[in-house]
C-alpha cells in the first residue's frame, strides 16, 4: 500500500509544483531569489535548487522503494515456485 500512495504524493509534488499554482511555493519562490548558479543566460536561484532537490530526492525514495518492492515480489515468485515443484 506504501508505493502507490507514495507515488499519488509525489504526483500530487511534482504537479503543483510544476503548475506553480501554490502561493505559498510562489512566495517561497521569491523570498530566496538568490541566484546560485549560473549558465549562458540562465539563472537558478536558491528557492528553485531547494524545490526541486527535494522533489528529486522524493523520485530517488520512490525509485528504491520500488526496486525493493521488485526484490521481494521476485523472492515471492521463487517461493511459490520452488513450494509447487515438488508436487
Amino acid at each position: 500500500m506504501g508505493l502507490p500512495l507514495s507515488s499519488a504524493v509525489l504526483v500530487i509534488l511534482v504537479g503543483t509544483v510544476a503548475l506553480g499554482r501554490s502561493e505559498r511555493i510562489r512566495s517561497f519562490l521569491r523570498v530566496y531569489d538568490l541566484p546560485v548558479l549560473e549558465f549562458a543566460s540562465m539563472q537558478v536561484s536558491f528557492g528553485e535548487s531547494a524545490i526541486y532537490s527535494a522533489l528529486l530526492m522524493a523520485l530517488a525514495m520512490l525509485g528504491i522503494m520500488t526496486g525493493a518492492s521488485a526484490i521481494r515480489y521476485n523472492a515471492i515468485v521463487n517461493y511459490c515456485l520452488a513450494a509447487t515443484a515438488f508436487n
